[in-house]
């Protein structure tokens, strides 16, 4: 393991000490996964929604910011956008990093204080998904999503 590589582990178990969150042998799999698209499969109250968050947070201190960036999560409905939303916005809050949430998440944004926006996407609505090219796309409750729905996301 490079110097890096170790800061970087001791950064990541920083930040889930802060989120107050230990992962499971399954978690830590997808949490260190390095490829373009990651999916995350389980069950019902599998813990996907937790998973979600703690990869984005992971990530989003990986990349360099302007405050310019926006990410979405995108359903198919506004509805199972609801626990990511909640997540990102609690994890946002206990990480010193929330500025403003909307109370609601249809649609929904969270506003860090650097200006990066996290916004939530209706796929009923394939105009929303063209509008801007965000820095990153999160999925929720991709298996009742539309095979267009993907093409428009890739």
């Amino acid at each position: 393991m490079t110097t890096v590589e170790s800061a970087n582990r001791e950064n990541i178990k920083a930040l889930y000490e802060q989120l107050e969150f230990r992962p499971t042998p399954e978690q830590e799999v997808i949490l260190s996964s390095r490829y373009r698209f990651t999916q995350i499969a389980g069950g019902e109250q599998g813990g996907k929604s937790v998973t979600l968050s703690k990869y984005f947070w992971e990530r989003f201190g990986e990349s360099a910011r302007d405050g310019s960036d926006e990410y979405w999560l995108v359903g198919q409905d506004y509805n199972r956008t609801t626990r990511e939303f909640r997540y990102l916005s609690m994890d946002a809050k206990r990480l010193g990093l929330l500025r403003n949430a909307t109370k609601r998440n249809d649609p929904g944004e969270i506003v860090l204080v650097d200006g990066t926006r996290i916004v939530t996407k209706s796929a009923k609505d394939p105009t929303s998904l063209a509008m801007v090219a965000p820095r990153g796309i999160m999925a929720c409750e991709a298996g009742v999503m539309d095979h267009w729905v993907y093409e428009l996301m890739e």
